[in-house]
């Protein structure tokens, strides 16, 4: 039967420390993750064919968007829903789930880095495009029964 030694004080609050730490980590990955299916999932709303076609001709409702935002806002959703379909191998599955983690990162933590090159959009504007669509698309839905 081997002899247990107790903790110092100071071990003990190094303990709970990495254990708030720990609990910060999965609280956020949480919250991230969450995040990151409801703006997806906004994405993938704006992107469904009757809605698309609204923005892209300026009816129902909805604001006239140009095909080159339309196209910035499908690329963002690879950020969000990343396709590994074509990956021709372990490094590039995770070079793009790296590069993906990094794009969704800048947006939920509101960062100016730009965050798609063509279209110039960074974290913070991002945000504000996905809550003006949210808002738009909730006034859409009744008039295209979504």
């Amino acid at each position: 039967m081997g002899v247990r030694r107790r903790m110092t004080c100071r071990e003990a609050s190094d303990e709970l420390v990495k254990l708030d730490e720990e609990n910060k980590l999965d609280s956020f990955r949480s919250t991230t993750i969450s995040q990151t299916n409801v703006y997806g999932e906004i994405i993938n709303r704006f992107l469904h064919p009757p809605t698309l076609v609204a923005f892209l001709t300026g009816t129902k409702g909805a604001v006239k968007l140009t095909k080159e935002e339309v196209n910035a806002l499908s690329r963002l959703k690879s950020a969000f829903f990343p396709s590994f379909d074509d990956c021709a191998s372990v490094e590039e599955l995770e070079e793009r789930a790296t590069s993906a983690a990094m794009i969704v990162s800048y947006i939920f933590s509101e960062a100016p880095h730009v965050i798609d090159e063509e279209a110039g959009l960074n974290g913070t504007l991002f945000l504000i495009i996905v809550h003006i669509f949210e808002v738009l698309l909730n006034r859409l839905e009744t008039v295209l029964l979504l």
